[in-house]
């Protein structure tokens, strides 16, 4: 089902991870929002780089300094 983190998709995703691990792979980008829902950095040994939280706080870190002034009367 679409947009919905399942026990059968959490497992296949991490079989995955496993089976790239074991040949040779290090580091994995998430670059989908279903895959950063459902696998985190604790599940696995590798590093994980999850597009959408990088892009939020790189989104955040440019308007730092940036901020805008409303009063509402």
């Amino acid at each position: 089902m679409l947009g919905i983190v399942d026990k059968n998709s959490y497992s296949q995703l991490l079989h995955v991870i496993q089976n790239l691990m074991q040949r040779g792979a290090q580091e994995f980008i998430l670059a989908c929002i279903k895959i950063g829902l459902s696998v985190h950095e604790n599940d696995t040994t590798s590093t994980l780089y999850d597009t959408t939280r990088i892009h939020a706080l790189v989104a955040a870190e440019s308007k730092k300094f940036h901020f805008i002034s409303f009063s509402f009367q």
